[in-house]
């Protein structure tokens, strides 16, 4: 027996077997008992000696490797094997029918199981008790059991699952009906329909031809189809069992019956109202009968001439007939039995009151009123929209209710007929009427003075004219609250109705009251839009955002003691009907410079004033605050504390609850009350001099207590805050220096912190409150502005806030003029209307002024600022002068023109605003305007732990730093103010021209030159003109004609001309003066609203002449249709009762029929199946006998292969332990004849020594001996090396020749050998230049990594290494990309295949390395497709086989998102055949760019980064399919396989 180790598995042992040498043995390394073999006829099949059953031969199936083979011994061309999914389960191949597989069963070991050839997922199997009967398993179905019928094979039976003793049956003839036996009545064949599997079907016994059906919905229901009419389906009644119902064939959802008590009525079931009984009328058709569910004891019907209408018979007047209306559903008529003539409605909308039309004038419609019986309401025949009443109180004066206003009440006054009264509904003590004489004013008596006249002025119907008791000549401007309500109700209406968004500007100076104002339409819009949980909230939350933002907004000044230090713009969003769903505040250029600094008897803001009054003492203790206003610096220097009008404790608790419906949390709150609390204190902290050592000024605090407290409150270290508060950290280059503050640096500081920390607040609350009021779902939303921004200010001394508000204000003029002067004037010219211009100021050129680019104030403003050098407010006044000094609106003392005006100070200039002379003060322009915060202080409060501090000081985050400059005041306020105008321009502004009577904040005081002054500056004098001159009306012609077309035979019904010529043929037939309306281009201006009013008023008439025209045409065409009907229902109603009787009659015979054919078939069946059965059993019996015959045969054939094989191995071991023992005994007798062969030797040896010692020892004296050993030693050594210098080998490093060397000098020959190769090399290496030493270094590296690891290494060590074999160096595509990616230098380029990491295809791309970056390249384009840095390469990767794949590891960013070569991941190449030289170059390259080799890693497995996903590389050397150039890659999953030829 000849044993070896298996060089794939070292520990398998392999054995050659001595009786068939060309079978090899191994012994299983997982199961030592078990001997495999292979098969000498079949390579691929692997045998076993089981260690179970030795007499049982196993094998390895070739197809299935997890399929264990093995020869059946009983019956040996049976092939078995063991299932591998089902250990237990036997398989083995049927001997008769190759293609049908058997197996036993492993719980029921006497039932065989097969696999259907023709169906691979159904499972056969032998039934033990019927043998002739084969079963299977449903695949669909495990649960049901499928059998093949033993007498017709092409029917399959089962049985069903959900009752077992149902036999089911596929029908031969179609497939998809489901055959079964009735249980219940075995003479009966059940099948499932193929249309509706839920119905059952099946034959009726007594009427064949009759098919009946169980109904799926109601089981105790038996459906059948009618053999005269296939289409009617009929069914028994389970309730009642005489009644036979159908199934209407024209309406399939309707379920018609016989009546049992009216065989002539057919009955059905009402398919939208289930508890609606309906039933066809016997005597007319046509006409549908019901009972109403509602009451009983009403009989619906249907008209028969207007299927539209339904009629009823009234309960409690039987003689009145009752129908539902076909236009209003739910208004129900009848005829009055009284009055025939009269037809009666009740009202949907209040079922109280009955309506009824006037038999006298049928245009009337009359109605008793359910509040005042004895009132009777009619509607006006000519306004239908007016709704008339007699007064109970006064007979002769007739009511009506405003159909434009529905709560304001018209009536007609007894004594002056031709003048209308009405109540005013905002006040009801005054009487409205309108003037007989002018139509267009309407009249009024004022309450309080009963002999002055009110009117409301045409011309401008936002001023409302009365006339003075004491000087009738004089005409007052009075300006109620009413006339904010009724802007705001036109805006909101205008919204609601037309779709258009709105904006209300309010304007005016300041205290003129542009605030109450605002609150009022606030009040109105809660007041007027609907209700409901969700709405109140908005509106509550929209109602207290105006307290809390006055409370920190607003203060007390010299003009006002509610003045509005900042501007805000309220977007109120509405929905489709009308009701507030959120809202958006935004804020303008808040006055921060309050806080640190107010005028004499000013306030700071309220917040602080109600904070110290309102809060509580535990509360004002929490904040290190007291009560006294004197203790605070930021307040005690105006000497102003209380403001009579103001109540700051009542403020306060407001506020807090203002904030709590809003929606700010307690820790909000608190945190806000923390930061004004901050503010007190940090005015208190005082700077002490002090000189430092350098000579430059510093600064020490002087109050450490405020320090600690104020550190306390926004939870920080005090250290910091000090060192922020008097030191400054300057960065220059790079380099930080900190340099102290001096005593007014330091107070400038700690201002600027002050007014940051407010100003940040405030805008802070305003962003939290839009949080809060924003809508906060996506729907379409209709807009309401309001703006509320502060009006005109004239101060004595007027600074950088005073000129930035006036320029505010100074737009929202010019926005006034251009939507109302302007363009006004400019249609009445396009439209080539007669116009006398009416001149007014255009306030645009002090807008440019201020605003223009490059040569506007606050562009020099920004200038200044922003120059390197010194600058200061006196400069900026300078470069004023220079470049504004020729402006007609601009003055200043270095002007000429104003040189020696002593009311104009030094250091100020003078504009020329449109509300008149501004003189302002250039004292802090620049640093109001720079607004800068130092650094420190921004660190200083970001690293407090204050809850708002981190939001309020993005920038003092050290991670974030910023060397952009901020931009400045000026700028961001232009460019707020210009987005506002946008908003406002695409929005139908309206406006509020608020006019302040006096400057002592006195009521009831009209200062008439302050008052006239203002009404001239604001243009309201030129927009009354231009609104008296000019047309009141105006329409295109299209939209007018469209209109009135009905008024002139000549347009109605169409009008083929021109619009302009149909306009005025409408206006000549109404006999309008030529003088009341004008022609333009596009439109018709008509002057007077009368001229109008009339035109509306023959439209109503003319358009009830057209309605009562058709509704004559369409009664009698009614009445036609009506004959008609009846006399066709009349020949349908009696040919369809001798149908119906006809029909029944044929069933009843047709029935009998069935009944006795089912019977009949019946009994043949049963009869068949029996004698069926008996044939089954008698197959099934002679199948059991032949299968145990050839079972006795296999057995006995297994026995006698057994003993065969027995005597056969017996055989072998004899053999075996022979041949052993011959070779053992002739390895003896080898060794004993080597052993008397060497000792021969030894003996002759020393034999010849002992004979030359004996031989020549007389002759040579005793010390002779050494000498001429030592001679011969040099003389050997000479000869050798004489010998040696004349066959030097060849002087190629290379070259592995040398002389033989004696033993003697073996040793010294390996060391010159050593030497000369040494120096041969030297000599080689000093012909090389630096590209050869270069390419040698290459060669010496791919040795190192490669040699004795990769299977191709050796092939390429002959081969020198090119670089360039792609010839890029004369591609000028390459020129032009590598110019752009400086990678000029190329180190190796040739044409690669790339792998695709998702799916393993190739494709074919330009690999270029160059000794900063690898470039993949599109060879067809030569676009760069990547560009890997050298640095981000940490690892190559390969495998030791023959393939040329090499893997490049990519290093992951360390950033968070990464860059977009980490995320691809890594790079998987073919390069063929330079594989060896790429790797080597590129170690090379990589190392000295990085100065760190990568790693090289040679492996069968490797791990790659794949998009992200760890992907495991494996490499093969053998595979079955090879695709391509012998290599093939594919990806399942996190793996790749890699297959090498």
């Amino acid at each position: 027996m000849e044993l070896s180790i298996c060089p794939d598995s070292p520990d398998v042992e392999l054995s050659i077997c001595p009786v068939s040498p060309d079978v090899e043995l191994c012994t299983c390394p997982d199961s030592p008992d078990v001997e495999l073999s292979i098969c000498p006829v079949s390579p691929d099949v692997e045998l076993s000696i089981c260690p179970i059953s030795p007499d049982m031969e196993l094998s390895i199936c070739p197809v299935s490797p997890n399929m264990e083979l093995s020869i059946c011994p009983d019956s040996p061309d049976v092939e078995l094997s063991i299932c591998p999914d089902s250990p237990d389960v036997e398989l083995s191949t049927c001997p008769d029918r190759p293609d049908v597989e058997l197996s036993t069963c492993p719980d029921s070991p006497d039932v065989e199981l097969s696999i259907c050839p023709i169906s691979p997922d159904m499972e056969l199997s032998i039934c033990p008790v019927s043998p002739n009967m084969e079963l299977s398993i449903c695949p669909d179905s495990p649960d049901v059991e499928l059998s093949i019928c033993p007498v017709s094979p092409d029917v399959e039976l089962c049985t069903c699952p959900d009752s077992p003793d149902v036999e089911l049956s596929i029908c031969p003839v179609s497939p998809d009906v489901e055959l079964s036996i009735c249980p219940i009545s075995p003479d009966m064949e059940l099948s499932i329909c193929p249309v509706s599997p839920n119905m059952e079907l099946s034959i009726c016994p007594d009427s064949p031809d009759v098919e009946l059906s169980i109904c799926p919905d109601s089981p105790d229901v038996e459906l059948s189809t009618c053999p005269d009419r296939p289409d009617v389906e009929l069914s028994t009644c389970p309730d009642s069992p005489d009644v036979e119902l159908s199934i209407c064939p024209i309406s399939p959802d309707m379920e018609l019956s016989i009546c049992p008590v009216s065989p002539n009525m057919e009955l059905s079931i009402c398919p939208d109202s289930p508890d609606v009984e309906l039933s066809i009328c016997p005597v007319s058709p046509d006409v549908e009968l019901c009972t109403c569910p509602d009451s009983p004891d009403v009989e619906l019907s249907i008209c028969p001439v207007s299927p539209d209408v339904e009629l009823s018979i009234c309960p409690i007047s039987p003689d009145v007939e009752l129908s539902i209306c076909p236009v209003s559903p739910n208004m129900e008529l009848s005829i009055c039995p009284d009055s025939p003539d009269v037809e009666l409605s009740i009202c949907p909308d209040s079922p109280d009151v009955e309506l009824s039309t006037c038999p006298d004038r049928p245009d009337v419609e009359l109605s008793t009123c359910p509040d005042s019986p004895d009132v009777e309401l009619s509607t006006c025949p000519d306004r239908p929209d007016v709704e008339l009443s007699t007064c109970p109180d006064s007979p002769d004066v007739e009511l009506s209710i405003c159909p434009v206003s529905p709560d304001v009440e018209l009536s007609t006054c007894p004594d002056r007929p031709d003048v209308e009264l009405s109540i005013c509904p905002v006040s009801p003590d005054v009487e409205l009427s309108i003037c007989p004489d002018r139509p267009d004013v309407e009249l009024s008596i004022c309450p309080d003075s009963p002999d002055a006249e009110l009117s409301i002025c045409p011309d401008s119907p936002d001023a409302e004219l009365c006339t003075c008791p004491d000087s009738p000549e004089v005409e007052l401007n009075i300006c109620p609250s009413t006339l904010i309500y009724a802007i705001a109700d036109d805006a909101y209406r205008s919204m609601r109705d037309r779709n258009l968004d709105q904006c209300i500007i309010i304007s005016g100076e300041s205290g003129s009251g542009k605030t109450e104002a605002s609150k009022v339409i606030m009040q109105y819009v809660a007041e007027v839009s609907g209700k409901g949980q969700d709405i109140d909230r908005v509106k509550e939350q929209l109602l207290q955002s105006n307290p809390v933002l006055e409370a920190f907004g607003n203060a007390k000044t010299t003009r006002n003691d509610n003045s509005s230090r900042f501007g805000k713009y309220m977007d109120i969003e509405f929905d489709f009907k009308g009701d507030p769903i959120g809202g958006v505040i935004t804020n303008y250029l808040l006055e921060k410079s309050r806080v640190a600094a107010q005028g004499p008897g000013e306030r700071s803001f309220h917040i602080f004033y109600q904070l110290l009054s309102g809060a509580e003492p535990a509360l004002l203790e929490s904040l290190k605050l007291t009560s006294d206003h004197n203790s605070y610096e930021f307040l005690n220097k105006s000497g102003c504390f209380n403001v009579p009008a103001i109540n700051d404790s009542e403020n306060f608790h407001s506020i807090r609850n203002g904030m709590k419906v809003i929606g700010f949390q307690e820790k909000e709150v608190m945190g806000v009350l923390q930061l004004v609390a901050t503010i007190l204190k940090l005015g208190n902290i005082t700077f002490h001099h002090k000189g430092n050592d350098d000579g430059t000024d510093g600064c020490d605090i002087g109050s450490t207590q405020e320090v600690s407290e104020v550190c306390e409150l926004l939870e920080c270290s005090a250290q910091t805050l000090s060192a922020a508060l008097t030191q400054r950290t300057v960065e220059v280059r790079g380099d930080k220096v900190k340099t102290d503050l001096n005593t007014g640096d330091a107070f400038y500081a700690r201002d600027a912190l002050c007014k940051a920390l407010y100003s940040r607040m405030f805008s802070w609350l305003v962003q939290r409150i839009n949080d809060s009021i924003k809508v906060k779902k996506k729907v379409k939303t209709k807009v309401m502005g309001v703006l509320d921004i502060y009006g005109f200010e004239v101060f004595q001394h007027n600074s950088f806030e005073q000129f930035i508000i006036n320029y505010c204000n100074e737009k929202l003029q010019q926005i006034f003029i251009e939507l109302t002067l302007k363009e006004e004037q400019e249609e009445y010219i396009k439209e080539g209307i007669e116009w006398i211009n009416v001149d007014y100021f255009n306030n645009a050129v002090i807008c440019d002024l201020i605003e223009k680019n490059n040569i506007g104030i606050l562009a020099l403003l920004d200038e200044e600022c922003l120059r390197p050098g010194t600058v200061s407010d006196k400069t900026f006044l300078q470069k004023l002068d220079s470049r504004c000094s020729e402006h007609l609106h601009y003055e200043s003392r270095n002007c000429k023109k104003t040189q020696s005006d002593k009311s104009l100070p030094h250091d100020a200039f003078r504009l020329k605003h449109y509300a008149g002379n501004v003189v302002y003060k250039v004292e802090g322009f620049l640093d109001k305007n720079n607004d800068l915060l130092f650094r420190d202080l921004s660190q200083s409060m970001y690293s407090c732990s204050n809850l708002l501090l981190k939001t309020l000081f993005p920038e003092g985050n050290p991670s974030q730093k910023s060397l952009k400059r901020p931009a400045t005041a000026g700028s961001q306020f232009k460019i707020s103010v210009t987005e506002l105008m946008k908003n406002l321009l695409s929005k139908n502004p309206n406006y509020i021209r608020c006019v302040k009577p006096n400057d002592d904040k006195k009521a009831g005081a009209f200062d008439l030159s302050i008052v006239r002054h203002q009404v001239r500056y604001l243009g309201l004098m030129e927009n009354v003109r231009v609104r008296r001159a000019g047309y009141a009306f105006r329409q295109n012609y299209d939209a007018f004609l469209y209109r009135y077309k009905m008024l002139a035979s000549e347009t109605w019904p169409r009008w083929a001309g021109l619009n302009s010529k149909g306009v005025e043929t409408i206006l000549q037939t109404q006999g309008i003066q030529g003088e009341e309306y004008a022609v333009g281009k596009t439109k018709i201006f008509i002057r007077n609203p009368k001229t109008l009013f009339d035109m509306e008023e023959c439209r109503r008439e003319r358009m009830h002449y057209l309605a009562t025209l058709i509704q004559k045409i369409w009664k009698g065409w009614r009445q036609k249709v009506l004959y008609r009907r009846m006399k066709r229902s009349q020949i349908v109603l009696s040919a369809n009762w001798r149908a119906f009787w006809a029909k029944k009659c044929y069933r009843r015979k047709k029935r009998s029929a069935l009944i006795i054919q089912c019977y009949s078939r019946g009994w043949k069946a049963r009869r068949l199946l029996r004698k069926l059965k008996h044939e089954r059993r008698r197959l099934l019996a002679s199948i059991v006998i032949q299968k145990t015959f050839k079972g006795w045969q296999a057995r006995r054939l297994l026995a006698k292969l057994k003993h065969e094989r027995k005597c056969l191995l017996s055989s072998i071991v004899i053999q075996k332990t022979y041949r052993g023992w011959q070779a053992r005994k002739l390895l003896a007798k080898l060794k004993h004849e080597k052993r008397v062969l060497w000792s021969v030797t030894v003996i002759h040896k020393f034999f010849l020594g002992w004979k030359v010692r004996k031989e020549y020892s007389a002759k040579f004296r005793k010390i002779a001996g050494p000498k001429i050993a030592r001679f011969f030693k040099i003389a050997l050594k000479k000869q050798y090396l004489l010998k040696l210098r004349d066959n030097l080998p060849s002087k190629s490093p290379i070259s592995p020749d040398w002389p033989k060397a004696p033993t003697r000098f073996k040793q010294s020959s390996e060391e010159l050998k050593k030497i000369f190769h040494k120096w041969r090399c030297a000599k080689y290496r000093s012909r090389f230049d630096e590209a050869a030493r270069y390419r040698m270094k290459e060669k010496v590296t791919a040795s190192n990594i490669f040699k004795d690891r990769k299977e191709i290494y050796p092939s390429s060590v002959g081969e020198a290494f090119r670089g360039d074999y792609a010839a890029l160096q004369q591609n000028q595509k390459w020129k032009k990309l590598s110019g752009q990616t400086a990678d000029q230098q190329i180190v190796f380029a040739e044409m690669v295949m790339k792998i695709n990491r998702a799916n393993g295809k190739m494709v074919q791309m330009l690999f270029v390395m160059s000794t900063q970056a690898i470039l993949i390249i599109d060879n067809k384009t030569m676009a760069l497709k990547y560009r890997i840095p050298l640095g981000q390469i940490h690892r190559i990767s390969l495998s030791p086989y023959q393939d040329k794949l090499v893997i490049f590891h990519i290093q992951k960013s360390g950033s968070e998102n990464g860059d977009i070569l980490s995320k691809k991941g890594d790079f998987i190449f073919s390069c063929d055949p330079h594989v060896i030289e790429l790797v080597a170059k590129a170690y090379l390259v990589v190392q000295n760019h990085t100065k760190k080799p990568p790693e090289v890693q040679i492996s069968p497995q490797l791990l790659a980064e794949f998009k992200g996903s760890s992907v495991e590389v494996a490499f093969s050397k053998d595979a079955q399919s090879i695709q391509g150039a012998g290599l093939k890659v594919t990806r399942k999953g996190n793996r790749l396989d890699v297959f090498n030829a």
